[in-house]
């Protein structure tokens, strides 16, 4: 008997369905938090050396769920062939990004000027920029690289 394509796909469909529950997602998230939990109390030592792979991780996270969403919409809506598909959300979509858009740079330039008329134009005089706190900056490589990432919306990097 020879399989039809509507055959092999439910075939398919089963085979993916069928996966053992060690390689489930959830699963694997779930055993990696108890292992973390589990090696934090009990080898304090070797999750302090681990710390800068999990910071690492947070922080590509954080860099990427924007461009994620966003192409993820934008990939939604281009998806759609026929406008009249998309209809009012399409539009009330389009309209708030460019509303969004509009307040923003509004806001920016807005904030640009009234900065300059407090005297905020240039670089500082010298001596007269403040010591980071704790009379330390950057420390190493890895903190310069934390510290050029970005850390979300409106938030700055914090420092340790």
């Amino acid at each position: 008997m020879t399989q039809t394509p509507d055959n092999e796909r439910a075939a398919q469909a089963t085979r993916i369905a069928a996966k053992p529950w060690y390689r489930q997602l959830y699963v694997q998230v779930l055993v990696a938090i108890v292992i973390g939990i589990v090696l934090g109390w009990r080898w304090p030592e070797l999750a302090a050396a681990m710390e800068p792979l999990g910071t690492t991780f947070i922080t590509a996270m954080k860099m990427l769920i924007g461009p994620i969403v966003f192409l993820t919409i934008v990939g939604g809506i281009a998806g759609v062939a026929d406008l009249k598909k998309v209809g009012l959300t399409g539009i009330k979509a389009l309209a708030y990004f460019q509303v969004g858009t509009i307040v923003a740079m509004a806001d920016r330039f807005r904030g640009r000027r009234s900065l300059s008329s407090f005297g905020a134009t240039g670089d500082p005089p010298a001596g007269r920029v403040p010591a980071p706190p704790g009379g330390e900056g950057l420390r190493d490589v890895r903190d310069a690289m934390g510290a050029c990432a970005p850390h979300g919306p409106g938030r700055r990097a914090r420092r340790r």
